[in-house]
């Protein structure tokens, strides 16, 4: 390997690390809980999505990793890609993600029934059955159901009818438990024959069954405020019909609150109520840096010009987190680079400031307390809008 090799890997893997780290530190912040993205209309699911920071951020390498396109000769895009596909996962997304700008309308909304449009009920896809045998059947069971598969497909000729029918002959006759068991997922077949109201009875009983196995409290019906929701916070965190947020955009709620025409209270609660809707969990500052502030954070240069002049006061632990969780074989870089030394990174300089403006020091005292020699535009820039997210009723 040539010097110049050794060099662009190096730089690749440094890229890499820069990508995946600051994600996998909030990892429990992006995971979405069960049941929470379908309880929107599948219009609001979409809306939602392409709001969060993760998406923005991730979309385009996980579109790469399902088209299969290669476009890079660095040996970890590969990694990288995989790796926005799995955390997208993690906010409810599978397939190829679209462009975060494309309109609903453009996304076959014509072709969608509109029994499928309220969010209470959605279409399972071969696709998905695919998965829910996949995430819950034990290998050997896999293992023999797999042969069967095999074995239909095998014949592509005359024959090819009865390779299907002996397999599902054999499948009929496999012993297996687990097979003749039912899915956690609420999955019913439902007689088109039965009358409407025959079904709606039996749909009522099962509901009821499925709230209390999973603990699900009932919940109000507030589809007809959600896109109200979404109006007070794209006004609040710069988001454009473009699809993407811009930070000069930003308003305050004070102002929100005049040209909606509500007071900031009530405003304060439809922001509360989109961060909800589009993180997935309820509100708190913690979350709100952990999510759009660290994503919001990227977008100014400070790589250079400020990380590079910091390190930390004090030896930090950071959180284990185990990219397992991800499905990908990336301990080895986790060993080697990742936890070899604690560096400096977007997340503990989010914590700091926010620590430091919450002690009431200026710009000055917190220049000097995190012993950044040069105040740059950057710091002066980044300063004041840090002062603007912390100094609302947001807390």
């Amino acid at each position: 390997m040539q010097p110049s090799d050794k060099v662009t890997n190096q730089k690749d893997l440094q890229d890499f690390i820069q990508f995946i780290r600051p994600l996998i530190q909030v990892i429990d912040s992006i995971k979405r809980e069960p049941f929470q993205l379908r309880s929107l209309s599948i219009p609001m699911r979409w809306e939602v999505t392409r709001r969060h920071p993760f998406y923005q951020k991730l979309w385009k390498d996980s579109a790469n990793f399902h088209r299969q396109e290669i476009t890079s000769t660095n040996p970890f895009e590969k990694i990288k890609r995989e790796s926005a596909a799995k955390l997208l996962a993690l906010i409810g997304v599978s397939g190829e993600p679209p462009d975060p700008r494309t309109p609903f309308s453009e996304l076959g909304e014509s072709e969608l029934n509109n029994a499928w449009l309220s969010g209470a009920v959605h279409p399972v896809t071969l696709r998905g059955m695919a998965g829910i045998l996949l995430a819950t059947l034990p290998e050997s069971t896999l293992g023999d159901l797999g042969l069967y598969l095999i074995e239909a497909s095998c014949e592509k000729n005359d024959k090819e009818k009865y390779s299907r029918e002996n397999s599902l002959s054999k499948l009929a006759s496999y012993k297996c438990e687990v097979l003749d068991s039912y899915t956690a997922e609420p999955l019913v077949s439902v007689n088109p024959a039965a009358s409407q109201r025959q079904i709606s009875e039996a749909i009522k009983s099962l509901h009821g069954q499925w709230k209390n196995e999973r603990e699900l409290k009932e919940q109000r019906d507030r589809s007809d405020k959600n896109k109200t929701y979404l109006e007070v916070w794209d006004l609040r965190e710069g988001f454009s019909e473009e699809g993407a947020y811009n930070i000069s955009e930003e308003q305050k709620l004070s102002e929100i609150a005049e040209v909606v025409g509500s007071s900031i209270s009530t405003v304060s609660n439809h922001y509360r109520s989109a961060f909800e809707m589009i993180i997935g969990k309820p509100y708190s500052p913690e979350l709100w840096w952990n999510t759009i502030g660290v994503f919001k954070l990227s977008k100014f240069d400070l790589k250079h010009n400020i990380l590079s002049q910091i390190r930390p006061r004090k030896s930090r632990t950071p959180r284990p987190v185990s990219e397992s969780r991800l499905g990908l074989g990336i301990d080895s870089l986790k060993q080697t680079h990742l936890q070899k030394k604690h560096e400096y990174t977007l997340h503990d300089l989010i914590m700091d400031i926010s620590s430091l403006i919450d002690q009431g020091l200026s710009d000055d005292e917190i220049q000097s307390n995190l012993e950044i020699k040069a105040k740059t535009s950057e710091l002066a820039q980044l300063l004041t809008w840090m002062r603007s997210r912390t100094s609302e009723i947001e807390k």
